[in-house]
């Protein structure tokens, strides 16, 4: 009958919402990932190129580039 029917495409309507939603949910999460794993990256090569520095091997220089510890 078409109550049934109809019914039964709204179910089918829901469920297909709910498998969109999974995935934009997973979409957004994987974003988040990325944009923070960029970050670390920037924050890495910062620092690799801090350290690869001249300056930083002179130990005179040591209070420059750790404050908190002097």
């Amino acid at each position: 009958n078409r109550r049934a029917e109809v019914l039964g495409h709204y179910a089918q309507f829901k469920e297909f919402a709910r498998a969109k939603r999974d995935r934009l949910e997973e979409a957004r999460q994987f974003q988040y990932f990325k944009r923070d794993a960029d970050e670390l990256e920037i924050w890495i090569l910062e620092k690799l190129q801090t350290a690869s520095e001249e300056s930083f091997r002179d130990p005179t220089n040591l209070q420059v580039y750790f404050p908190k510890v002097f």
